[in-house]
């Protein structure tokens, strides 16, 4: 594509124009001269062919006759033939059920257009080298004639090259190399829809030539037109030049805003959402956005924005937004069944400027059999920035299939921030929430103050009902539970949730849908039960009853603090009913519950457990350690205010001395004991080290961690006892000793284990 000066005099432009249009005659009749000839050679002329005589003379002429007519030529062009020859439209009409009868002038009227017209419609599909020939035969005998129509298109012309000139400010800017201008440039280049090398056909040609003046008057040009546009083809070698020549106009800016039809809203519902600012460039997409976002503040029912393109205004253009107005106040009234919920009744109100303050109310009240709640949520109509303030009020109830009573009460404080695709919302939220059994006792009981930061991203051909695309839901809530059940404390959650969106043959459309949750806490601090996760339902896992799936405490279902569900779903249209109404064949898999909390509470038992251990090891290290021989008790460890028996019982219960044990070896027992001792003086130097490192590690003033942290400081500590490097093992706990077989414990008394 060619760019050509427009600016360089009037002359000069008239004069390449002029070239160009004779070069199109030219070719043109060079074009026209080979197709006469090529016909005269495929059939004799048409006045070497006369219809076929019949007696009667004059009057046979003007007799009544039937034809039937035949396309030779490629599918395509036979097709395209068949629809548009003048002899084919004919033959085609009926009347009163019978075919449409003409004279025989007027079928030698027809035929003799046939070739005239076929060639302009194979140019207009490119084929500008096409021979046509036509020959009509009579059978005789009543049988209608047969016209034969014989097409040979030659090849198609392709585009050589496609050349440009500019007129207006928009050549201006490009000799001054502006940013906005040769970007401009460089997407019409990029659009044109006839590049170098394409295939010509006019309807390709029309349509480039509307997509590439509608793309100059939607950017800073309203008022571009096309001041002359021409193709040449060379007919020997298929060849064809485009040439276009462009006015821009001026180059148009948005100046200051009007708003009209106005009664009861205040204009700053409107202007907060224009997409740009007086003096920037003039786009007709940011107008049809301003439209789009005034209409759905549901606050007008008619919506028009417009620019005044008066030429002489084009540096500050003005935005006139015509409106129309819903009525201030609506209330409905409904009835409805559910399959989670049972059967409801529901009032609701809305006034669309409470008190005049420029927020919406929205009060909503249903009555169920076994959901009922009550709601207030105020909305403000728009700020600077497309932010807009959020204030909700909630009580709610909800009997569940276990006899259960949920209830909830929650205010919510925030701020929504709207976008073309992205819809981001912060608040702050004060929820209290109760699970009760058919006697009245509380199963969970629980308040929280939590702050979310929430993200929705929308990817879709349709807001009410998407086939393709996809939506996103993300949230994050940092809280603390105050009062509880169980234990207060801070927690954290996280909650994810994808649909997919995708069009199949035959009007099939598949969905795919993932969602996942999580609570975490440190310990057992209660969560309110609606901030944890319940599966079960229409919208989760179809088959099980609403809310059904969580965690079971004491035959109740409460929430969990994981989650996750997902579903597969092939629906159709159902025929012969409204659109809205179609079948599924559906997939759902999910579960809800404590799974990171069971796997916490299996850790803090084993750290429990090493602790008490821990708690032995350091019992027997009390005091000083004395030899003790004779009686039946075996040899004995004194350790202060209580001794430790070194027997064991072997496998029926019989108690075992050592000195059995050891073969009655003095010198055996003596040398056990010493080393004993010596281990014992080398844990008490031990035990003394680690006091020191657990206090550099938590200060008095610093508590320290219990459960899983505990245990972990304790391994980093080396606290664990055996565990220090370079530190020898100490004798094992009672249990652990008194659990060993007889010759297990023989062995070890003669080999001590070191490390």
């Amino acid at each position: 594509m060619t760019r050509l000066r427009g600016r360089a005099g009037s002359a000069a432009c008239v004069a390449a124009a002029w070239l160009w249009s004779c070069g199109v005659a030219v070719a043109q009749e060079a074009a026209v001269a080979p197709r006469d000839a090529a016909a005269a050679d495929l059939a004799p002329p048409l006045a070497a062919q006369p219809l076929p005589a019949t007696a009667g003379g004059q009057a046979a002429t003007r007799a009544p006759v039937v034809w039937q007519l035949k396309v030779v030529a490629p599918d395509e062009l036979r097709a395209l033939l068949l629809q548009y020859l003048d002899l084919a439209r004919f033959q085609d009409q009926k009347e009163n059920g019978e075919p449409v009868r003409v004279s025989r002038a007027e079928l030698r009227r027809l035929v003799a257009a046939v070739p005239e017209q076929s060639r302009a419609l194979l140019e207009a599909e490119g084929y500008f080298g096409a021979r046509v020939a036509v020959r009509v035969d009579d059978p005789g005998q009543e049988r209608p004639q047969l016209v034969t129509v014989t097409v040979e298109p030659g090849p198609r012309a392709r585009i050589r090259s496609v050349r440009f000139v500019f007129e207006g400010e928009l050549d201006q800017q490009l000799d001054a190399e502006d940013t906005y201008a040769t970007g401009l440039l460089e997407r019409l280049e990029r659009e044109w829809a006839l590049p170098a090398g394409a295939l010509f056909s006019q309807g390709d040609w029309s349509a480039a030539k509307n997509a590439a003046l509608a793309r100059l008057r939607s950017e800073s040009y309203p008022t571009a037109t096309w001041s002359g546009t021409s193709v040449t083809v060379d007919a020997s070698t298929h060849e064809a030049r485009l040439f276009l020549v462009a006015d821009s106009g001026p180059e148009f800016r948005f100046g200051t805003a009007r708003v009209e039809g106005l009664r009861a809203q205040p204009a700053s519902a409107v202007l907060n959402l224009a997409p740009f600012r007086p003096g920037e460039r003039y786009s007709e997409q940011l107008l049809l956005d301003w439209q789009e976002r005034i209409q759905k503040l549901n606050l007008f029912e008619g919506v028009f924005v417009s620019a005044d393109l008066d030429p002489t205004q084009a540096e500050a253009a003005p935005v006139v937004v015509q409106l129309r107005e819903l009525p201030l106040q609506a209330a409905t009234l409904g009835v409805g069944v559910s399959s989670d919920t049972g059967p409801r009744v529901s009032v609701e109100h809305l006034h669309r400027n409470a008190f005049g303050l420029g927020w919406q109310a929205r009060t909503k009240a249903q009555l169920g059999s076994k959901a009922s709640d009550a709601q207030l949520d105020l909305t403000s109509h728009p700020w600077e920035g497309r932010r807009r303030g959020l204030i909700s009020l909630q009580a709610a109830r909800f009997e569940d299939t276990f006899n259960a009573i949920n209830t909830s009460q929650r205010v919510r404080v925030g701020r929504l921030r709207e976008g073309e695709r992205l819809e981001r919302t912060s608040y702050l939220e004060l929820q209290h929430a109760a699970v009760r059994d058919r006697d009245g006792q509380d199963v969970s009981n629980a308040t929280a103050l939590s702050g979310t930061a929430q993200w929705i991203l929308r990817e879709v051909d349709n807001q009410v009902l998407p086939t393709r695309g996809y939506t996103s839901l993300t949230q994050l809530t940092l809280g603390r539970t105050y009062a509880s059940r169980d234990e207060e404390g801070w927690f954290s959650r996280v909650y994810g949730k994808v649909n997919a969106y995708l069009p199949l043959p035959n009007d099939w459309h598949l969905s795919v849908r993932a969602e996942a949750g999580q609570v975490f806490t440190p310990g057992k601090a209660s969560v309110p039960d609606p901030l944890l996760f319940r599966a079960g339902g229409d919208e989760s896992v179809r088959g099980y009853a609403f809310r059904s799936l969580g965690v079971n405490r004491d035959g109740i279902v409460v929430g969990g603090r994981s989650m996750y569900t997902g579903s597969v779903e092939l629906a159709h249209p159902l025929p012969k009913l409204p659109p809205s109404v179609w079948g599924a064949v559906f997939a759902d898999v999910g579960d809800a519950g404590d799974h990171h909390q069971r796997a916490v509470d299996r850790a803090e038992a084993q750290a429990e457990e090493q602790d008490q251990r821990y708690d032995q090891d350091r019992e027997l290290l009390a005091g000083p350690v004395h030899q003790h021989r004779g009686g039946d008790a075996g040899q004995r460890h004194h350790r202060g205010d209580g001794e430790v028996d070194l027997g064991v019982e072997d496998d029926e219960g019989h108690h075992q001395r050592d000195d059995d044990l050891l073969d009655g070896k003095d010198e055996q027992v003596d040398l056990v004991i010493n080393r004993q001792v010596t281990r014992r003086l080398q844990a008490v130097d031990h035990e003394n080290a680690r006091q020191k490192h657990q206090q550099k590690a938590f200060p008095p003033s610093q508590p320290a961690p219990n459960g899983c942290q505990k245990a972990l400081a304790r391994r980093r500590q080396g606290q664990l006892l055996g565990r220090h490097a370079s530190t020898p093992s100490v004798f094992p706990s009672l249990s652990s000793v008194r659990s060993l077989k007889p010759a297990r414990v023989h062995k070890f008394f003669k080999r001590p284990k070191t490390t």
